[in-house]
């Protein structure tokens, strides 16, 4: 009888373990496609120009604004994934918006740099 009863508690456990284990991969399998589909549909030029035009302004803008929604055809792609795979592929899309856009602003707000490090090396 205690043979039984050890048995059923490793088997339960094992299930909960691999729901859960689960649950984290698709997760996870969400917020690499994230990454992937905002590297792909991400326009930099854009934030680099907002850089060199705004310059620490865009900068500041870029750092605390919300990144945009996917585009619909994005959406629709993920609409039949689990809900975890939808929270990831947002966190992740999220998280690298923000990150390249942050990256292109500063960029663009570095030209500013140069063009003034330039323009006072040629007074020097």
């Amino acid at each position: 009888m205690k043979h039984k009863a050890l048995l059923c508690v490793i088997l339960s456990s094992v299930v909960a373990f691999s729901g859960v284990t689960a649950l984290a991969g698709d997760y996870m399998n969400g917020f690499e496609a994230g990454i992937r589909a905002a590297k792909e549909d991400h326009e930099g030029l854009n934030q680099f120009i907002g850089g060199m035009a705004l310059g620490v302004f865009y900068l500041g803008y870029s750092l605390f604004a919300e990144a945009p929604n996917p585009s619909g055809w994005r959406m629709d792609q993920i609409s039949e994934r689990s809900d975890s795979y939808q929270r990831g592929f947002f966190d992740g899309w999220e998280k690298e918006w923000k990150r390249t856009r942050t990256l292109n602003a500063i960029g663009g707000w570095s030209m500013w740099l140069i063009a003034y490090l330039v323009i006072i090396g040629a007074y020097l």
